[in-house]
């Protein structure tokens, strides 16, 4: 509410006291429920509040170096985004210059904001609740279950002696430091074996070098026309690239020999790996859980027992789930199509009858038919369908069964 006029020795004085006793015990605010509200420095010290269904707008003023210090409580309590504006080049908590900074999470009712100039063009967030998010950040503020952080692209490299954490369409958590390396940050999923099965074992990529660290796991490389080669020193998250370089070649990375990490569906298998696939066309990939090897071309290899995901260019751009009895193969369409971004595959039998394949944490099948009954080992294959070279990075493994 605004101040309220108060006019001495008349017929309105009850009147006049109730309003500045609801005055005095409200504080000064200020409807900002309809339009645009554009604030002036004669403004500074009050609050905004915004009730509103639909998207609503507040304007800071154009400020310099005498305002330094003055504040606006901005709050919305209604289902409509609202945005505050920066004028001039004025910048909100390191976004963008002349940029905004916007609550517009679905169902958030409830939200304010404290903005405090701390310098002739700087508004910094003083105190707040709700999501808030800038061109370069989203800000959680008071989220009594933990913050949230909003799926963006990446974000602007940061200043000198700051990092940005952030999650990306991937749903995965990144971090950015101030040289602008992007680094992806693996969740227990992706690097945890689960230790309390009788038997886990797994493998990560060692920077510069195409020998993985094992853990209780032997691994080989084998195959025809092709190689392999490692991400150098430092990278991270740290790979080996498969590849193969003419028609008909194909490699195989990570097959494991008898009496180091063999399962069965039986003893229930939990295995993740981390993938990008590098070549998105002409190519065939498959990464998962074999009998034996096989030349990774085509969608049906011969007698294998398999729990495996497959991308085959040649039949579609997405990623299939299979399962193979040793006779009788059962692809799956996952819905998500191969990228040339780090993807989690995971493989888990739950029980003797079910096995379940999750894309980057999602569940996207169960299998229930054609099962494999033979000993199982992990696997990555990479074969190319053209004259033309083909390529597949693999970061890490790990793996858990109770056999």
């Amino acid at each position: 509410m605004s101040k309220p006029d108060v006019t001495i020795g008349t017929a309105t004085k009850r009147a006049d006291y109730l309003k500045l006793s609801d005055y005095i015990s409200k504080g000064d605010y200020i409807d900002g429920s309809a339009g645009t509200t554009v604030l002036a420095t004669a403004d500074f010290g009050r609050t905004v509040i915004v009730n509103s269904a639909s998207a609503r707008q507040v304007s800071l003023p154009s400020v310099d170096t005498p305002e330094i210090g003055g504040w606006f409580r901005i709050v919305k309590l209604g289902a409509g985004n609202v945005t505050v504006q920066a004028a001039d080049s004025d910048t909100i908590n390191g976004g963008a210059a002349g940029g905004s900074i916007i609550c517009n999470v679905a169902g958030e009712t409830f939200a304010y904001i404290t903005l405090r100039l701390v310098s002739a063009t700087a508004w910094v967030i003083e105190s707040g609740i709700g999501s808030w998010n800038t061109s370069a950040s989203m800000f959680l503020l008071g989220y009594p279950d933990g913050p949230l952080l909003k799926q963006i692209a990446t974000p602007a490299t940061p200043a000198a002696g700051y990092n940005r954490l952030y999650s990306k369409s991937d749903k995965l958590l990144y971090n950015l430091n101030s040289d602008g390396v992007e680094t992806q940050i693996p969740d227990g999923m992706t690097v945890i074996p689960i230790l309390s099965s009788r038997r886990w074992g797994g493998w990560r990529a060692r920077p510069g070098s195409t020998t993985p660290d094992y853990v209780m796991l032997a691994g080989t490389i084998g195959g025809s026309g092709g190689a392999t080669s490692a991400s150098g020193a430092g990278v991270e998250p740290a790979y080996i690239e498969i590849y193969t370089q003419n028609l008909g070649g194909h490699m195989y990375g990570w097959y494991a020999s008898s009496n180091s990490w063999e399962a069965t569906k039986g003893s229930l298998p939990d295995v993740t790996f981390r993938i990008r696939f590098q070549t998105l066309s002409s190519v065939c990939c498959w990464i998962g859980l074999t009998d034996a090897t096989w030349t990774a071309a085509g969608g049906d290899p011969a007698s294998r027992h398999l729990a495996i995901f497959r991308f085959a260019s040649n039949t579609s751009p997405n990623i299939y789930s299979v399962t193979k009895d040793g006779t009788t193969i059962n692809p799956v369409d996952s819905g998500v199509a191969a990228a040339a971004a780090w993807t989690t595959l995971r493989i888990v039998a739950p029980n003797a009858n079910q096995i379940d394949f999750y894309i980057n944490g999602v569940l996207k099948a169960s299998h229930v038919a054609n099962l494999p009954t033979a000993i199982l080992f992990p696997w990555a294959a990479v074969q190319t369908l053209a004259a033309a070279s083909a390529y597949i990075r693999v970061g890490s493994f790990f793996g858990s069964f109770n056999g």
